[in-house]
């Protein structure tokens, strides 16, 4: 017995997602392949333009998040700064009535020290 011979058919996609390929006519297309790659043009240009509107929509959208973002950081950095030049004041508020103390307590100091040496003397 000899090997039986497998009939090769043409392949086309239902849903016209991957080109036809034809197998009965080695150099021009038959006609169903014909219609088909006709089919497949017509949804991959589909496909094309869906996958455009898309990135459009995304690149829409990153630009509006990218603009909030920038507001975002902007009041972040106007009342960050803000708090610094209020914590600036506050420390050096704080610096001189240090040095008031420091003064004070010298003075007070040298009170005790007048008073001690009026007494040995």
């Amino acid at each position: 017995m000899g090997k039986t011979k497998k009939i090769k058919h043409c392949y086309r996609s239902a849903l016209g997602l991957r080109k036809p390929k034809c197998i009965q006519a080695p150099v021009n297309i038959c006609v169903s392949c014909s219609e088909a790659m006709a089919y497949y043009n017509h949804t991959n240009a589909i496909r094309q333009a869906a996958r455009r509107q898309s990135n459009r929509n995304s690149a829409r959208l990153s630009r509006m998040n990218q603009e909030d973002k920038f507001s975002d950081l902007l009041s972040d950095n106007l009342g960050l700064t803000l708090e610094h030049n209020e914590l600036g004041n506050n420390l050096d508020n704080i610096n001189a009535e240090n040095q008031a103390m420091a003064k004070a307590i010298d003075a007070t100091v040298q009170k005790i020290f007048a008073i001690l040496l009026a007494k040995t003397t």
